[in-house]
């Protein structure tokens, strides 16, 4: 019993069960080689603990689950600048690109899930977020990208820098901002010299 079956039907994997709504990817059928079914590039996008499940002409009414595993997060490494950086505004007024920051592993995949904190200088040349503070936090997306709210320079002008950093201060990146003066415009009035006094 238990030997390889000289059969070359169809076999295809899904996830048996997905408490975290993830997502199986790469090639799910595969035609099997001596009884033997391989699949080199399936990939599950969420942490959580799962089992698959094989189905095909072989298994006739019946499936085969796997062992139960778990799938952990990836744990930052990096955070780097992804837009919004050098870049310039007049004093009260918004900058015209949000400020987004990259989050990556060890061998550069993306981290999803991450809370990023962006903290302007709480004094001098600085702004405010849509919060009306100096600070915002916001969570990296599955392209491990984080997006804070849009960004106001305040009434003082001068460069300066915003920091993005997660695991308070642990991994940081630093965005250079800088806030202009408002145009002046100075109005000159003239007047016709006065009548000499006859």
């Amino acid at each position: 019993s238990d030997n390889p079956v000289n059969a070359t039907f169809a076999v295809t994997i899904t996830l048996g069960n997905n408490p975290s709504g993830a997502t199986l990817s790469g090639t799910k059928t595969v035609s099997a080689v001596n009884g033997l079914a391989t699949f080199n590039d399936l990939s599950i996008d969420k942490a959580g603990s799962y089992r698959l499940t094989a189905s095909g002409q072989i298994f006739s009414a019946t499936t085969t689950n796997s062992n139960q595993f778990t799938i952990t997060a990836p744990t930052a490494s990096a955070i780097a600048v992804a837009a919004g950086s050098g870049q310039s505004a007049t004093i009260n007024s918004s900058f015209a690109t949000v400020l987004q920051a990259t989050l990556t592993d060890a061998t550069g995949n993306p981290v999803s899930g991450v809370n990023v904190t962006f903290t302007a200088p709480a004094n001098g040349a600085s702004g405010q977020f849509a919060n009306n503070t100096t600070t915002t936090t916001s969570i990296t997306n599955a392209s491990g990208v984080a997006t804070a709210s849009s960004f106001a320079a305040n009434g003082v002008a001068g460069a300066y820098t915003v920091i993005a950093s997660i695991n308070s201060g642990s991994l940081s990146t630093a965005f250079s901002l800088n806030n202009l003066k408002a145009s002046q415009t100075i109005s000159v009035t003239t007047h016709a010299p006065a009548s000499a006094a006859n």
